[in-house]
């Protein structure tokens, strides 16, 4: 399945959320952005919030996270990112070494997968998981891997039957699988269409900003996005 734009946006342009932009009105700009729990300040406040959604694994997650053994359960390593409109929680996901299927020779896995309910309908999901996906091909993985007892949900974001196995909890689990191989190709192709032409018309627009120091600041996001893709 190709990336859609919306969740190109939201993981390649994010930075540039950074900056003070009330003195121009961007079309279908909102409040939304992506933040990752262990590089956040505010995680007993979101902690907070995750313990409020009406879902028993969520309270699960957070006592994990007040416990200090999120990753140590979880394989060793793992990163927690939630989607949020302003101060409000939308979504939100793990990226792991390991999820309730323990199974060593597949890794990573995408779990805790959760969207408020105000918030469905909307794919808002979709941006969690293309965030988790890109964020596990960089780190060289070439499959990730999804749990669920769901049928036909994370097959809308080209995911792939693999097998039913046991969890952990002795509950039998539908195993999916995505092919990041094919998921940088796309994103490839979105850079060439989109992210270029965009780092060229931010440059310019902020090159006069009537703000030096903003105008600075985009200069050195995009000299840092660019020195990425080389």
């Amino acid at each position: 399945a190709a990336m859609d734009e919306s969740c190109f946006a939201a993981v390649f342009l994010r930075p540039f959320s950074v900056l003070n932009l009330n003195k121009t009105k961007f079309r279908g700009m909102t409040n939304m952005n992506i933040i990752n729990f262990f590089e956040n300040e505010h995680q007993a406040m979101l902690m907070e919030k995750i313990s409020q959604c009406d879902w028993s694994a969520a309270r699960f997650l957070v006592e994990l996270l007040q416990k200090g053994t999120f990753r140590e359960t979880l394989g060793g390593w793992g990163e927690l990112y939630l989607l949020m409109d302003g101060e409000n929680l939308v979504s939100f996901a793990t990226s792991s070494g390991q999820d309730a299927v323990r199974d060593e020779s597949l890794t990573p896995w995408i779990g805790f997968v959760y969207t408020a309910p105000e918030y469905r309908g909307h794919r808002h999901a979709g941006k969690i998981l293309t965030h988790a996906e890109v964020q596990a091909a960089n780190r060289g993985y070439s499959k990730i891997y999804i749990a669920t007892d769901h049928v036909g949900l994370y097959e809308k974001y080209g995911y792939v039957y693999q097998e039913n196995r046991i969890d952990c909890w002795g509950s039998d689990q539908r195993v999916l699988y995505k092919n990041l191989e094919v998921k940088m190709r796309s994103i490839k192709s979105m850079e060439e269409k989109y992210l270029l032409p965009s780092l060229e018309l931010v440059e310019t627009v902020f090159t006069e900003h009537s703000d030096a120091e903003e105008g600075k600041l985009v200069r050195r996001l995009v000299e840092e996005i660019r020195r990425r893709r080389v």
